[in-house]
């Protein structure tokens, strides 16, 4: 559908009102004498008056007699039947042009012309010629409709993006337009200065028969013009109007949109072996569509458009290919797609047959997996660096995790295929992926209902250790390099865990701090050991501080008692992530013994608890300070002391809650850029663990992500022991950045752009 374009200038009604004595006007002619019968005068004076109207972009309801906003001037010529025009009156106008005009009674010819300038001057816009007759002592009405005068021309299109594939009809729209540039609408035809009719062309460059306009002339304003195409029209053809003395003008007729990527059916291969890849997006033009990826070592081939949006390629991997992500892009005429990432794999194919997760280990996450399942495929890669893991275990597969998946330390690519087939369900109880060291691909896969919750602080015997840290519920970047495309994270959490409640437990021993994952552990005469980030901590007995929670790979060691000169009790973290071990607890002999002190957290465990110094009958005995928690671990307790002598509480680690002091200063939180862990306090309470990046926390790795989302993200701080301890922070934003960087960027905290919110 063509619609009429309105003009600045719209309305015209101009009326001409011959006047005789009865109705006022001026007349001319013989006087009339006193005795003698009236003369009847040849001439009289008509008068005139033309509206013009102001410049509005919203006239298409204005009566459609062409006067140009512009107007500024009427020069208006009347000549009698069968005679010349006499002389013009000219009348310069402001918003109404009115004068009178001497005309001859009976049929005269009116010719009015509106200029852009004063006095006639300037360009002539438009002219209109009425023959009219004139009677005396009567009002003569004029309504005289105006051709505008053609300047120049324009084309436009209603609607010029159209879908490759599709057949479809487009308006377009005609403009001749007067020589201020405003549009000349309807109902007069279109003229040139001399007043003689003017003829527009219309043409069409597609000579292939696919497009057709559905008229090719115009000599006035026209609507319901239409450029007609077919399914196999895949130009960008132009169409042309001109008339004779005007310049041309040219306009693109249809514009195809540039191509659109949605998702791949392969996101990674093995170098030499060739990968049929299906892509699907919007806008493939068939016979015009190429693939073509960026570095060394991939080539496409066998590019076919089956429809608008989809094709299927050839993907050839070089032997010598590289282990790294190639971007891939797709162009047509019209444009280029943005670009998705093809990981090239150098070791094996590992697949994926088995849905279950039967052999997680004790604690979970320790385990080596069954053969065919994902546990011990990523095991296996860690072993044989450059794998790439697919997947056939049904459509759609879904794996629910009986415990976290173990730490990928290698180069590998995940693949789930198409977006859909692969859902990674961590069971509301656990972490779904930890990439640790390497360069590492994940596509399309679904990680929901992950849960990372910090391990829980206990309390003992007047004293209470912090909670750790929730960290990275779908994946937790340490310091790999994570590629992470189509990904969809869903219902993912994260949760601090709780500082220490000492108040009242009936134990002469300290509470070890809780790590990422495990809990600290009370003592039973000793003091217990901080837990790490798969297993709890341990007590210690018999004086001796209890060991480490489960790291990935060991057990932290067990403190050792204390001597006279408060020497430390040392951990000698054996295994990442593991615990601290508890400072020695003194209670067998009579000498003055301070406790010993509590050993600091590995990565992602919880301090252990200070040692318990001698009792009140041996005077001036302390108990040991509590040990620091590693990375998202919360602070050991500080030991007791039976004359009441301070101990210090331990400090949480990044994110961690501090530990309580036994009746000295409490440990504080660990800071994790906008948020922190809790306070512990001087006595009973330790502080509770922060949480943060639900779907992605990246401790010091990278994150590169492409079409990837999250919804339904959750953040819950750790609740505090009680007291004056606190209460840890929490950040819901699905991904949450310490001291990496993520999509080129290493500012920290939560990043709030890194993932979409719908699925890929």
């Amino acid at each position: 559908m063509i619609a009429r374009k309105r003009l600045l200038a719209l309305a015209l009604i101009a009326s001409l009102a011959a006047c005789g004595g009865g109705s006022g006007g001026a007349t001319t002619g013989a006087p009339v004498l006193p005795g003698n019968a009236p003369t009847q005068p040849s001439m009289t004076n008509v008068a005139f008056r033309i509206v013009i109207p102001a410049a509005s972009t919203a006239s298409a309801s204005r009566a459609p007699r062409y006067i140009s906003a512009s107007t500024q001037s009427a020069s208006i010529a009347v000549a009698p039947s069968g005679g010349s025009p006499g002389t013009p009156t000219v009348i310069n106008c402001t918003s109404v042009c009115s004068g009178t005009v001497s005309a001859p009674v009976g049929s005269d010819t009116f010719t009015v012309n509106l200029y852009d300038a004063t006095n006639a001057g300037g360009h002539l816009l438009s002219t209109g010629t009425l023959t009219q007759s004139i009677v005396i002592d009567q009002a003569n009405s004029v309504n005289l409709t105006f051709n505008g005068v053609v300047a120049s021309l324009r084309v436009t299109l209603a609607s010029p993006t159209v879908v490759p594939g599709t057949a479809g009809s487009v308006g377009v729209t005609v403009n001749a337009l007067d020589a201020d540039g405003n549009v000349i609408v309807g109902p007069g035809t279109y003229v040139n200065a001399a007043g003689a009719p003017v003829s527009v062309a219309l043409s069409d460059s597609d000579t292939s028969g696919n497009s057709t306009l559905s008229q090719t002339s115009v000599t006035q304003p026209t609507s319901g013009i239409a450029l007609n195409y077919t399914a196999a029209f895949d130009a960008n053809p132009t169409i042309t109007a001109s008339a004779t003395g005007l310049t041309s003008v040219t306009t693109p007729a249809l514009t195809f949109p540039a191509p659109t990527l949605s998702n791949v059916s392969v996101a990674a291969g093995v170098a030499g072996t060739p990968v049929s890849e299906t892509v699907t997006g919007t806008n493939f033009v068939s016979g015009s569509t190429t693939l073509a990826a960026s570095g060394s070592g991939v080539s496409v081939s066998n590019v076919s458009v089956t429809s608008s949006t989809t094709l299927t390629a050839t993907f050839t991997l070089a032997g010598n290919a590289a282990f790294g992500t190639r971007n891939v892009t797709l162009s047509t005429a019209n444009g280029t797609s943005g670009s998705f990432v093809f990981a090239v794999a150098t070791g094996a194919v590992l697949t994926v047959t088995s849905a279950s997760d039967t052999s997680p280990g004790t604690p979970p996450g320790t385990g080596t997996g069954s053969a065919g399942d994902l546990r011990s495929a990523i095991l296996a890669a860690d072993a044989q660096p450059g794998d790439a893991i697919i997947f056939n275990c049904g459509a759609p597969c879904h794996i629910t995790l009986a415990g976290p998946l173990p730490p990928m330390t290698a180069n590998m690519a995940i693949d789930g295929g198409p977006y859909g087939n692969v859902v990674i369900d961590g069971n509301s109880t656990y972490r779904a992926f930890w990439a640790e060291s390497g360069s590492i691909v994940l596509a399309n896969l679904e990680v929901e209902n992950a849960l990372a919750h910090g391990g829980d602080g206990v309390g003992s015997d007047g004293i209470g250790s912090g909670g750790g840290a929730g960290l990275g519920a779908g994946l937790f970047v340490d310091t790999a390099s994570v590629t992470a495309v189509n990904l969809y994270f869903l219902n993912d959490a994260v949760a601090g865990g709780n500082g220490g409640n000492g108040s009242g437990v009936p134990d002469d021993t300290g509470g070890g701090g809780g790590g990422l994952g495990g809990n600290g552990a009370p003592g039973t005469g000793g003091a217990g050991g901080g837990g790490g980030i798969l297993g709890a901590g341990s007590p210690g007995t018999s004086g001796n501080g209890g060991a480490g929670g489960v790291g990935f790979s060991d057990l932290a060691a067990s403190g050792s008692p204390g001597s006279s000169t408060s020497t430390p009790a040392t951990p000698a973290i054996a295994g990442y992530g593991g615990g601290g071990g508890g400072g020695g607890d003194f209670t067998v002999t009579s000498a003055i013994l301070d406790g010993g002190n509590g050993g600091a957290g590995g990565f992602g465990g919880g301090g252990g608890a200070g040692g318990n110094g001698g009792q009140s009958n041996w005077g001036g005995a302390i108990g040991g300070t509590g040990g620091a928690g590693g990375f998202g671990g919360g602070g050991g307790a500080g030991g007791g002391s039976g004359d009441a002598i301070g101990s210090v509480g331990g400090a949480g680690g990044a994110g961690g809650g501090g530990g309580s002091g036994y009746s000295g200063t409490g440990g504080s939180g660990g800071a994790l850029a906008t948020i922190a862990g809790g306070n512990g306090d001087t006595s009973n309470y330790g502080g509770g663990g922060a949480a943060a990046g639900p779907a992605i926390f990246i401790h010091a790795g990278s994150l590169t992500t492409l079409g990837s989302g999250a919804s339904a993200s959750a953040a819950t701080g750790g609740a505090a022991g009680g007291g004056a301890a606190t209460a840890g922070g929490s950040d819901a934003t699905p991904v949450f950045n310490y001291a990496g960087t993520v999509n080129g960027s290493s500012a920290t905290g939560p990043v709030a752009g890194a993932l979409g919110t719908s699925p890929p």
